[in-house]
């Protein structure tokens, strides 16, 4: 939020990073991640994606979005990406207790299939064990 308590916006060259699970690795032989890495979360929240600019600000960096995940690969993209594809991206929503939890921001609307398939393929890999 800004000092007036409005939501900051984020900018459509922002970079955004997503923690890909093992078992979302597996497409095309594991060499990109399955389309379904792309969905909101089970609970009904919207997907996670951590802001590379603001984890900078905090002296974090993409390193510590993976730090004690195990396993994950970690994949980025630019939030105009996500607003060609008629979804929004916002700060927040981080769970409680998150230390990168500034940078947490949720990726809000409908997750088809062509679209969540469009990014997996288009997805930049930054971390892939």
């Amino acid at each position: 939020m800004d000092e007036e308590g409005q939501p900051v916006p984020i900018a459509n060259d922002a970079v955004l990073f997503r923690r890909i699970p093992p078992v979302f690795r597996q497409a095309d032989g594991g060499t990109r991640p399955s389309s379904n890495a792309f969905d909101d979360s089970p609970d009904g929240s919207p997907m996670s994606v951590y802001v590379e600019s603001i984890l900078l600000t905090i002296g974090r960096s993409y390193v510590d979005v993976v730090v004690g995940h195990d396993g994950y690969g970690l994949v980025s993209f630019t939030a105009d990406k996500v607003r060609a594809l008629d979804w929004d991206v916002r700060l927040g929503g981080a769970a409680e207790g998150d230390p990168l939890g500034l940078a947490h921001a949720g990726v809000l609307g409908k997750k088809t299939h062509s679209k969540q398939a469009k990014i997996a393929r288009t997805c930049t890999k930054v971390v892939w064990p």
